[in-house]
């Protein structure tokens, strides 16, 4: 579980998230996501996304 200490972090996770679901209802069978933030890249990484093939970098 991540606590947020500002709520921009969770904008960004959640705007990622929807962006990654628009790609894979698009047919796109794998994606790269580069954030700053190393909250919302650890909250990503936990989801398990590397399964899906999404690569995470900070």
């Amino acid at each position: 579980m991540v606590l947020w200490s500002e709520p921009l972090g969770m904008l960004l996770l959640v705007g990622i998230l929807d962006g990654i679901l628009i790609l894979l209802n698009k047919g796109y069978k794998w994606a790269t996501v580069q954030t700053d933030y190393s909250d919302v890249a650890k909250a990503l990484t936990d989801k398990g996304l590397e399964d899906l093939g999404i690569t995470i970098f900070i």
